[in-house]
C-alpha cells in the first residue's frame, strides 16, 4: 500500500480504497487525491483531498483494508493546490489529524504538569487551572479533530488528567468509560 500511495502522489493519481473509520467503527469506500505521506508516532498517514468530504483529510494507512487502486487510467488526475503546506500536518499530534472539530480543556494535576508542558505544550496552550484548583494544577487547552485519540491520551494519564470541556467531549468520555466498564466486567 505504501509504495502504491507513494507512486500515486508522484504521478498525481486519484486512489480508491476501503477505510475503517474508528470514530464510527465502519468500513467505507474512499476516493482521495493524495498530496503527502507522513510518518508520526510509528504510523504512516496519507494527507489528501477526500472526494466524499470535498476537503483535505488524513488517513492512517493501517486502517486501509484491501488493495489501493487507481481511479482512472489517465496519466494525471489532479494538481496539488499551490497553497497546500505539508508542514501544517507534520506538526500535529494524533488527536489533531484532520479538520478541527473543537477545542478541548484538560485539567492536568501538578504532579505531571511540567511533563505535559514540555512534551505536549506545542500542541495547545498551558494555563493556570483556576481558582478552585491547587496552585500547581494546569489547564491544557488544545484543538482536536479526533476525540477518540484525545480521550485515549487523557485516560492514559490516569488520575493526573481529566477532560473538563467542552460538554460534548466530556459526555463522549463518559460513554467510552461506560463501554470499557461494561466490556471488562463479569
Amino acid at each position: 500500500r505504501l509504495a502504491k500511495i507513494e507512486t500515486a502522489i508522484f504521478r498525481r493519481k486519484t486512489i480508491l480504497f476501503e477505510y475503517h473509520t474508528m470514530e464510527r467503527d465502519e468500513l467505507g469506500a474512499r476516493r482521495v487525491d493524495p498530496y503527502q505521506l507522513l510518518y508520526q508516532g510509528g504510523q504512516f498517514y496519507v494527507v489528501g483531498r477526500s472526494h466524499e468530504r470535498s476537503a483535505i483529510r488524513v488517513f492512517r494507512l493501517s486502517r486501509i483494508r484491501g488493495k489501493v487502486g487507481y481511479a482512472t487510467k489517465a496519466e494525471h488526475d489532479f494538481q496539488r493546490p499551490a497553497n497546500f503546506d505539508p508542514r501544517a500536518y507534520a506538526d500535529r499530534i494524533d488527536w489533531q489529524f484532520g479538520e478541527p472539530v473543537g477545542t478541548a480543556e484538560v485539567w492536568i494535576g501538578q504532579r505531571i504538569a511540567w511533563q505535559i508542558e514540555r512534551h505536549f505544550g506545542r500542541y495547545g496552550e498551558i494555563l493556570p487551572a483556576g481558582e478552585d484548583a491547587d496552585p500547581g494544577d494546569r489547564l491544557f487547552v488544545t484543538p482536536y479533530a479526533n476525540s477518540r485519540q484525545l480521550i485515549a491520551w487523557a485516560l492514559g494519564l490516569g488520575e493526573n488528567a481529566r477532560i473538563v470541556g467542552p460538554p460534548e467531549l466530556v459526555t463522549e468520555l463518559r460513554e467510552r468509560i461506560g463501554v470499557l466498564i461494561e466490556r471488562h466486567s463479569g
